[in-house]
C-alpha cells in the first residue's frame, strides 16, 4: 500500500489535486477493472486470468481467483457481484464473494460485457457484430446486429438502453429489446467509453483527440483536449 502522490497530481492548475488513497500491486498486468458504487469494492482481472476482489481500502478480500477471467468485466453497483468473461466464448456471473453463480456459453468471441446496477440485465457484444441482452436467468431480452463489432459497451443505469462503440467508425444506442435508437459515424479511434445514468452524455476516450462528448441523440458536443487519453 502507498499514499505517496505522483508528480502529475501536484502539477495541475486547479485548487484541489488528486491524491492517491491506496495502491494495489498484482503479479500480472491488469486487463480490466470496475467498482461497486454501493460498497466501494474494486474488482480487477489480470492477464493471467485471475480475478482480484479488493475492498474499498485496496485490501484483498480473498486470494486472487484463477478462473480464466477477462478481459471483459462489468460489476453491478449493489453488492451482488458482476458479469465476467470466462474464456473466449463464455461469460458468467460472479458473486461478491467470488462464487460462480451461473455461466453461459456463447456462439462467438466475446468483445465486451455490461450489466445494469441491479444485475437484472446483462449485455454481451461479439466479434461477429451480434449483440445480446439477457435477464438474470440468462433468458434473452433482445438482440441486434451492429454496423461494426462493439468493443465498448454500457447499459444505462436509469433507462433501459444499451450504448456501444466500435474501436473506430460507429457509436450507437439501442433499447434493451434490440430496437435501434440512433447510430452515428465517428472519425476517431476509441480507447474507452463512459456514459452518465440517463445516457444524456456519452464520453469517448479518443487518444490524441482527447475526450469526445456526445449527447443523448449521438450528436457531437465538442471535446476536452487533455493532451491524449
Amino acid at each position: 500500500m502507498s499514499t505517496t502522490p505522483t508528480d502529475w497530481s501536484e502539477n495541475g492548475r486547479g485548487q484541489r489535486h488528486p491524491v492517491a488513497s491506496w495502491s494495489y500491486a498484482a503479479r500480472s498486468t491488469p486487463t480490466g477493472v470496475d467498482i461497486d458504487l454501493e460498497t466501494g469494492d474494486v474488482t480487477v482481472v489480470t492477464e493471467d486470468g485471475r480475478l482480484h476482489l479488493l475492498g474499498g481500502d485496496g485490501v484483498l478480500r480473498a486470494d486472487p481467483l484463477p478462473m480464466e477471467a477477462g478481459p471483459a468485466i462489468a460489476w453491478a453497483d449493489t453488492a451482488i457481484g458482476g458479469v465476467v468473461q470466462l474464456g473466449a466464448r463464455r461469460a458468467g456471473w460472479i458473486s461478491r464473494e467470488g462464487k460462480v453463480r451461473w455461466t453461459v456459453d456463447c456462439h462467438d468471441q466475446i468483445l465486451n460485457v455490461a450489466t445494469s446496477p441491479f444485475g437484472n440485465a446483462i449485455a454481451i457484444s461479439f466479434a461477429d457484430r451480434h449483440n445480446v441482452v439477457l435477464d438474470n436467468k440468462q433468458q434473452p431480452i433482445g438482440e441486434f446486429t451492429s454496423i461494426r463489432p462493439l468493443r465498448h459497451l454500457h447499459l444505462a443505469s436509469h433507462r433501459p438502453i444499451v450504448v456501444g462503440a466500435a474501436e473506430s467508425g460507429v457509436l450507437s444506442s439501442h433499447t434493451i429489446g434490440g430496437q435501434e435508437r440512433w447510430s452515428e459515424k465517428i472519425w476517431t479511434n476509441v480507447g474507452g467509453m463512459a456514459i452518465n445514468g440517463n445516457c444524456r452524455t456519452v464520453l469517448l476516450a479518443a487518444f490524441n483527440h482527447g475526450l469526445q462528448r456526445f449527447n443523448h441523440r449521438g450528436r457531437a458536443q465538442g471535446f476536452y483536449d487533455i493532451g491524449g487519453t
